[in-house]
């Protein structure tokens, strides 16, 4: 970027490389709307106005918006864009509903590849999308039982820290280890702030003295409120919060309330869908969506904006560079009807076109390219472990005696709440030769399993509430790296499902009746795909459709199996050791073979 350049294009002394005439700007600082030109160079603002009309002699392109308004790009501030589709596919299709950078979650990339290659990584991916994307850093590793060190060194800490495109700490989900003043945490969270960077936050079931604590060290912002208290509780404490509605969670209707009162400061709000599945993406499920649904439900248009545009970029510290159209930031403006927002004429990026509804579907795939991630694997799908259906039996724990005369036991058994949430229900389940098994008398009641590739370990449990007839499905891609979750009815079937995705070097596969039924392959790291959006969608959408058939009757199949491993989020959960009990951080039954 040339100030230079800039200086001279706006007073009108150098030919600009592109002008947009005639649209209404949505000035999201003065709150006006107005007709004004914007006049780019070199990939920026240089002028937004109705004085330039000399520029018109300099031969630059002219692109007649007029009758449309003109906003500044959108920013997704939480998105998790790895999901079965490439960083790459995801971006060209949300950039079809205006977003133009994104901050996004760089675990499962970070931990497959190591520091060195994901920080070539993110060089390498700016090279294949027009939408820029940042990246946050968790610091706490979501596995059970947990890594005895860190996930990086303080020297390669600092190395992220110092790469621009890396914003923020993000995904602070076990933020007791904060609380309990852990070393590696917090000193992460001054790392960050001596950089000028956000701590982010997750901080669902903190509340009172503890959402206290967390922001007195340092925690700026949550995406995890559920309710108004939740909210209003965040911002008692100086935090910013992220306003989630997505497939797995649509909490928006829970705020209206708050955004509706006029003495709450909803400059510190943000849109979020925290991670919508392929299935859901265009199906409403964006940011743009969200905020059109808050203007349709009596929410001040500007506000509505604001939460996608200017909020975000104030929070992460790169409102020099994006959120408005204002002189000096990039070119990234997103060109609708009215407020149309999440079905854009036409979005640009650092001035430069990458959608236009008027355009082939060819034309709009040509700023992207193929993922940077292509034809790469990860090396820890076991090399001839072939699974057997007498893994997934459950055992009696050790010191665990029958309860009841003919051979009973009372075991502890994931019950679904929602897609997400589960709560422990205790069932008494017939046992025969030291093996639990659901019996009659529990329709509805899956196995479930947790295969460590790296140890070749299996932990087993029920669960109740998911799926009333699921024969066998297994998957590579959830929560956690190097493991395939697999629930069924049917230990055949079960280690049918499994087996094709180690075959596969990882991937989702459905079995009814002895075959399979539905299968996708995935590669780095036994997670990613590099079909077509298209594609992904639609296999995504059979899945949904599959489990719906099957007694699924919450909204979102894919997340459940993302965190049935989970080790954060209530109450208990399947891990590779057994049954796993989140808040008393513990296994509370052990039922796991090598």
């Amino acid at each position: 970027m040339s100030q230079e350049n800039l200086i001279d294009t706006a007073l009108g002394l150098i030919t600009p490389d592109l002008y947009l005439k005639g649209g209404n700007v949505i000035d999201v600082y003065s709150g006006e709307k107005y007709e004004a030109d914007i006049v780019i160079k070199d990939g920026r603002i240089a002028y937004v106005g109705k004085e330039h009309v000399s520029t018109l002699a300099g031969g630059c392109d002219v692109i007649d918006v007029s009758g449309f308004n003109l906003l500044p790009g959108y920013i997704e501030p939480h998105g998790h864009p790895l999901q079965i589709h490439s960083s790459v596919e995801y971006t060209r299709v949300a950039s079809r509903h205006g977003l133009t950078a994104i901050v996004a979650d760089s675990y499962k990339v970070l931990k497959a590849l190591g520091v060195k290659k994901f920080i070539a990584y993110t060089e390498e991916i700016k090279k294949r999308t027009p939408v820029k994307i940042y990246w946050f850093l968790r610091i706490l590793a979501m596995e059970y039982p947990p890594p005895e060190e860190t996930l990086y060194s303080v020297d390669e800490l600092q190395e992220l820290i110092n790469q621009p495109q890396i914003l923020c700490i993000g995904e602070t989900t076990k933020w007791t280890a904060i609380l309990q003043k852990s070393t590696f945490p917090l000193q992460a969270i001054s790392m960050f702030q001596a950089a000028g960077k956000r701590p982010d936050g997750h901080t669902s079931g903190a509340a009172g003295k503890k959402i206290a604590a967390l922001a007195a060290a340092g925690i700026s912002g949550c995406h995890e409120s559920i309710t108004a208290e939740n909210v209003m509780d965040r911002l008692r404490n100086g935090m910013y919060v992220m306003l989630r509605h997505s497939s797995q969670r649509p909490d928006i209707d829970n705020f209206l309330d708050i955004l509706r009162d006029k003495n709450v400061d909803l400059s510190r709000f943000m849109l979020t869908t925290d991670g919508t599945s392929p299935a859901f993406i265009e199906q409403n499920w964006n940011i743009a969506s969200i905020a059109e649904q808050l203007i349709t439900k009596g929410i001040d248009p500007f506000t509505a904006v604001r939460m996608l545009t200017s909020n975000p970029a104030a929070y992460f510290r790169i409102d020099h560079d994006s959120g408005s159209l204002t002189p000096g930031r990039a070119a990234d403006i997103v060109v609708t009807k009215g407020f149309n927002l999440s079905h854009p004429q036409m979005v640009l990026i650092d001035g430069k076109v990458v959608y236009n509804s008027d355009a082939t579907a060819e034309e709009n795939r040509a700023p992207f390219r193929s993922s940077p991630l292509t034809g790469m694997r990860k090396t820890y799908f076991a090399s001839g472990w072939r699974v057997t259906p007498e893994m997934f039996a459950v055992s009696v724990p050790e010191g665990k005696g029958k309860t009841k005369e003919g051979g009973e036991i009372l075991f502890p058994v994931i019950e679904m709440v929602n897609s997400i949430i589960t709560r422990r229900l205790d069932l008494l389940l017939p046992v025969a030769d030291g093996v639990i098994t659901a019996g009659d008398a529990n329709p509805g009641l899956l196995k479930v399993a947790l295969l460590d590739m790296r140890r070749r370990r299996i932990g087993t449990g029920f669960i109740k509430g998911l799926a009333h007839d699921l024969e066998g499905f297994a998957s590579s891609t959830c929560c956690n790296l190097g493991v395939i979750v697999v629930i069924g009815s049917s230990d055949r079937a079960m280690a049918l499902a499994a087996n094709r995705v180690l075959e596969m070097e990882g991937g989702m596969a459905v079995v009814e009746d002895e075959s399979i039924t539905w299968e996708i392959g995935l590669e780095l790291p036994g997670e990613l795909t590099n079909l077509s959006f298209a594609e992904v969608a639609r296999l995504s959408e059979e899945l949904e459709v599959l489990a719906r058939q099957k007694g699924y009757s919450w909204g979102d199949f894919f997340h459940s199996m993302h965190f049935l491993p989970c080790d954060f989020l209530p109450y208990i959960r399947i891990s590779t050791e057994g049954i796993f009990d989140v808040l008393r951080d513990e296994i509370i039954c052990s039922s796991s073979r090598g």
